[in-house]
């Protein structure tokens, strides 16, 4: 068990004449050169030993005692050997019961060897060493070690085998299925495999003396194979028998159709398989698109191909089942001309190998030329149609960049959407490319790998201005956006324009009716209006690039505006032309007149109506009788908002340009308006009352006639009252419109003067109070 071993040699020969003995010698190691040529090597690793049921068990012994002995030293013996190996004591006193061949199960050790008898133990004690036998090494006839046979066909499949042995003694071949079992047995060295069934066979050779006992249906491995000595071949033979099924061929990617970039130097490697061929041998064919017999691809089921250098623009990959080995001629037809001498079989399919280099070509738009221009946030107006001109077969993808060739945009198709893109010079580039599309939108044009294969990208590109114009909004000077202007004046005016928040090299105002139809255009800030005919017009602005095509008569919005891109204003400006027409006024029931209490007036305010055809602005004028005017009503409807007892009159007014009467004025003193104006043709009466059935109002009521006088009214310094009388009139107040006292003065003598300089102008109420009650006139301070 030690190990490294220390081992001693003796050899002994014992024959009739007394024999010999001498000490071979010994040392430590496992293999030892001893004297008289002896080998003798010992391995004691695996002292449990090696469970036998079998004739091929004792291959599985690897360890234990080999010695080899020249058979000079044995005297050179004629015939076969006899040996008996066991093993004894260390001093040669004890024999155990570890014998080759063994002995009877159970058989105690015998004991001292002096004492020992072979003869008195039931079976051999040694094993034959045959010489003259020599299994050697086979082969089929044609030198292969494994052949692929059709069955079922009903040719025959006459194999014959060959050996290296060189022994005279008898020698056959053994046919066994995959796990051992002896199928046939050939002593002519050859065999018809045709009917023996589907599978997997192997073939062994034996030397051998004697006679043959192995039987069909034997283990080879557990039974002895002649009734004397024998050895089997140092190899195996394998026939694999099955139809020919070509099955279906399938891409590495799946696909039927694979493109490869030729010239490119790299290689272009595609991977294929086939599923449902039978096992026989399996190669894949090259042919042209007419199926003719180019070249191999490759062998087995599995394999792959470097399409790289081969000129043809297209392949077709066949993949073909067979037995025995093909037969084929450059140019014949695969699908029509025998491929074997034995079975095959083609595949259900092929694949198709378009070989071919990637151009870019060039590009054109699809109405023609190579420059566009487009219009930014026109629906439809960003679209651009663009074609390839390429005879690459390869895929081929469009590239919009910026005028630097900064990547901005890679369109999925021929059509490339710019409404997305940002305004100004644009660059619509092509790219022709093989594998996998890898560039991204942000990388520079010219240092981008557009695949990560080879590509090329076009020799030109399509030259695009994306153009972005903005009408923004329009505004009268005064910042308005609608005007009056009274035809009865019959002198043209001008109106000031203004525009803001515009984009585009160009601006004009157009004037249009209402339907559309355009009247005027102008690139000034101001337009001349007509004034001879009522009538409402439209004023937009147009921000464009080029050249105006928008002329007097055409219509908006289906007129072309320019000869390139065009945007209107967001908003229209309202010019009206019309007559001013006072018309007459009444309340909302067409009354003409009305009494009641002012404090009625205040919660409940008239309604007021106007009939004039005129579309001209319209107020409503408030007078007293004499025609002053107390108050300017905007709007349908009047409340009682600072008003005093009395009667009152209210006109009605259509004008145009600005409101000249304010209140205090004389209505019929002066012009009403800037521009042209007109009364209405009647008035509405009110007459406000205040007395025990009423309401008190804030100001008071005349309850007594006025004794007293002021002047001079309107003023604008000084107000004189005369005619007080102390005893009965105890304190001056003065109001303003909106009923807020702003001066206050105690009464003590008949006559008194006032300064108001200092307050607005405006209408006020004056108020006297005391023994007799209270008195209220107005006052105008200008």
């Amino acid at each position: 068990g030690n190990d490294p071993y220390e081992l001693f040699a003796s050899l002994a020969r014992v024959d009739n004449s007394g024999g010999f003995g001498e000490f071979l010698g010994g040392g430590v190691g496992r293999v030892h050169q001893l004297a008289q040529g002896i080998t003798l090597a010992i391995d004691n690793r695996n002292t449990a030993g090696v469970q036998a049921s079998g004739m091929q068990d004792p291959l599985q012994v690897q360890t234990g005692i080999e010695v080899s002995i020249p058979l000079k030293v044995l005297g050179n013996p004629r015939g076969d050997l006899n040996i008996t190996a066991f093993i004894n004591g260390a001093f040669h006193d004890q024999v155990s019961n570890q014998f080759l061949c063994p002995l009877p199960a159970g058989h105690p050790n015998p004991g001292e060897a002096r004492n020992l008898d072979l003869e008195t133990i039931p079976g051999p004690q040694f094993f034959g060493l045959c010489s003259g036998i020599e299994g050697g090494i086979i082969a089929f006839a044609d030198g292969r070690l494994e052949q692929q046979l059709c069955e079922g066909d009903g040719s025959p499949d006459l194999l014959s085998f060959t050996s290296s042995s060189k022994s005279a003694a008898s020698y056959a071949y053994i046919l066994t299925d995959e796990a051992g079992r002896v199928q046939a047995i050939s002593t002519s060295g050859q065999f018809d495999f045709e009917g023996s069934g589907f599978g997997i066979m192997q073939v062994w050779g034996v030397s051998y003396l004697g006679s043959l006992q192995l039987k069909t249906g034997d283990l080879l491995a557990q039974t002895p194979v002649s009734t004397d000595c024998y050895e089997l071949s140092g190899n195996a033979l394998r026939v694999i028998k099955d139809v020919a099924a070509g099955g279906h061929i399938f891409s590495s990617t799946g696909q039927n159709l694979l493109t490869t970039c030729r010239g490119d130097g790299r290689p272009d490697s595609i991977v294929f398989s086939a599923q449902g061929a039978s096992g026989l041998a399996y190669t894949y064919l090259l042919t042209d698109t007419q199926n003719r017999f180019i070249s191999v691809a490759a062998e087995g089921q599995e394999a792959g191909f470097d399409v790289e250098g081969n000129m043809a623009d297209t392949l077709r990959l066949w993949g073909v089942s067979h037995a025995g080995a093909l037969q084929l001629q450059a140019g014949v037809d695969i699908t029509s001309s025998p491929l074997s001498g034995s079975c095959y079989e083609l595949s259900e399919n092929y694949l198709t190998i378009l070989s071919d280099e990637v151009e870019g070509g060039s590009l054109e738009l699809a109405e023609g030329g190579s420059q566009a221009i487009v219009c930014a946030g026109e629906a439809g107006a960003g679209m651009l149609e663009i074609r390839p001109h390429t005879t690459s077969i390869h895929p081929y993808r469009l590239v919009v960049t910026d005028a630097s060739n900064q990547i901005l945009a890679l369109p999925p198709d021929r059509e490339v959407d710019f409404s997305q893109l940002q305004a100004g010079r644009l660059r619509v580039w092509g790219v022709s490319y093989h594998g996998n599309f890898t560039a991204s939108v942000g990388q520079p044009l010219h240092a981008t790998a557009f695949s990560d294969d080879c590509f090329e990208l076009s020799h030109n590109y399509i030259d695009v201005e994306q153009q972005a114009p903005q009408g923004g909004s329009v505004q009268f000077a005064d910042g308005t956006f609608e005007q009056f202007w009274c035809v009865a004046d019959r002198e043209n005016k001008w109106v000031k324009l203004a525009h803001q928040q515009t984009e585009g090299p160009n601006y004009v105002y157009v004037e249009t009716d209402q339907d559309g139809r355009v009247l005027h255009i102008t690139g000034q800030d101001s337009l001349q209006i007509e004034l001879q005919q009522p009538g409402v017009s439209l004023i937009r602005g147009l921000a464009f690039y080029g050249e105006l095509l928008l002329q007097p008569g055409d219509t908006l919005p289906v007129a072309d505006y320019a000869d390139q891109c065009a945007r209107l204003s967001a908003n229209a400006l309202t010019l009206t032309r019309d007559s001013v027409f006072g018309g007459t006024v009444s309340l909302d029931k067409g009354d003409t007149q009305w009494a009641g209490c002012v404090s009625d007036l205040a919660s409940t305010p008239l309604l007021l109506r106007q009939q004039t055809p005129s579309r001209a602005p319209y107020v409503f004028l408030l007078s007293d009788t004499s025609g002053q005017v107390i108050q300017i009503v905007n709007g349908n409807s009047l409340a009682a908002s600072g008003l005093l007892a009395g009667n009152y009159r209210l006109y009605g007014l259509s004008f145009s340009g600005q409101l000249l009467i304010t209140p205090g004025a004389q209505l019929f003193a002066g012009p009403l308006a800037s521009g042209c104006f007109d009364l209405s043709a009647n008035f509405i009466e009110l007459e406000l009352q205040q007395h025990a059935g009423c309401t008190p109002t804030q100001l008071g009521q005349v309850v007594a006639p006025r004794q007293w006088r002021l002047y001079p009214n309107p003023t604008t310094e000084l107000l004189n009252i005369s005619g007080l009388q102390p005893g009965l009139h105890s304190h001056l107040s003065l109001y303003d419109a909106m009923g807020q006292q702003v001066l206050s003065r105690r009464i003590g003598q008949d006559h008194i003067q006032l300064s108001v300089g200092h307050l607005p102008a405006g209408i006020y109420t004056l108020r006297l109070s005391g023994s007799r009650g209270r008195d209220v006139t107005k006052l105008v301070i200008k």
